[in-house]
């Protein structure tokens, strides 16, 4: 969980009990105020995001090493000491490098694969590529195809199951903040596991706004062209669904609880019933986030 300027992960141990871990968050936007204006403030918290979940991801296989290092007795039973757990702090270049690599790989494989495969249907039927909105709309539908069909496959992995089940108790925790009630599982359970601000929505938000942008590149451009007007527009594409995002998770209008419904619908597949036990872990982060500060509900980052 992230409030400003403080981050928390917490992680259930094999002992039972639930490791927290504080850390503070410098914000670009305290130094650089033109950062905190729209569209500039979407393109620096997806990259913060990025930086973040690296890092929690550090600290969260630490203390699962360290819990599978702990020796069992002759009776089988975990030893009760205390792993103490100590994480090595992720290089600058290590960040920028799982970053970079990460971003080619999903650029390559959501954006330009399927412009490759729309070039070849355009050879097997040339009305495609006479017309640029037929051919950018062909595009962003392979595109959608491509993410459902990745979290569908995804989803089928048993330990796949159990981080969306920890994706539902984050949000149930968010929906009973944001309600005003104490922070208990019992208060939690009676909140939906779909969230308008959730990660998932913002990236179906981002395929549908691609399709839009991309519609403004000519059909008949060269495929290099494409590529690099597609590449450097992403900023754009990212920045914009990140303000309807947020706009969504604050407006009761109609016509953006539309916009956002088809996010909620794909988090009917990124997000499943945690138990109570998943449900403490994530009422567990969100407490520890907001034990120094005590940001609006709308500050919270999931």
């Amino acid at each position: 969980m992230r409030a400003p300027g403080i981050m928390s992960v917490a992680v259930r141990r094999m002992d039972g009990s639930i490791e927290i871990n504080r850390s503070p968050i410098i914000s670009l936007a305290d130094r650089f105020p033109i950062l905190r204006w729209p569209f500039f403030r979407g393109i620096i918290a997806l990259g913060q995001a990025l930086i973040l979940g690296f890092k929690a991801l550090n600290y969260s296989s630490a203390i699962a090493i360290a819990d599978i290092d702990c020796q069992e007795d002759d009776t089988g039973i975990l030893e009760k000491k205390k792993t103490v757990v100590k994480t090595e702090s992720l290089s600058t270049w290590s960040v920028v490098g799982v970053i970079l690599m990460t971003l080619v790989l999903g650029i390559g494989f959501f954006f330009l694969l399927p412009l490759y495969l729309t070039e070849l249907m355009g050879k097997l039927y040339p009305s495609i590529n006479t017309h640029t909105v037929i051919f950018n709309l062909v595009d962003g539908i392979i595109r959608v195809f491509f993410l459902l069909i990745y979290v569908v496959a995804i989803s089928l992995i048993p330990e796949i199951k159990k981080v969306f089940q920890y994706h539902g108790a984050e949000h149930k925790s968010i929906f009973a903040y944001e309600a005003g009630l104490p922070l208990t599982v019992e208060n939690a359970k009676q909140f939906p596991t779909l969230h308008p601000r959730c990660g998932t929505a913002f990236l179906l938000m981002v395929m549908i706004v691609a399709i839009f942008v991309f519609s403004l590149i000519p059909s008949d451009a060269t495929l290099f062209t494409k590529i690099t007007l597609r590449i450097g527009l992403l900023p754009l594409i990212a920045a914009t669904s990140f303000e309807l995002i947020k706009l969504a998770g604050e407006s009761r209008n109609v016509i953006m609880r539309i916009l956002i419904q088809p996010g909620l619908w794909l988090q009917r597949i990124t997000t499943k019933e945690p138990d109570d036990k998943q449900l403490e872990v994530g009422i567990a982060a969100l407490n520890a986030a907001l034990s120094e500060y005590k940001p609006d509900s709308k500050d919270i980052i999931i």
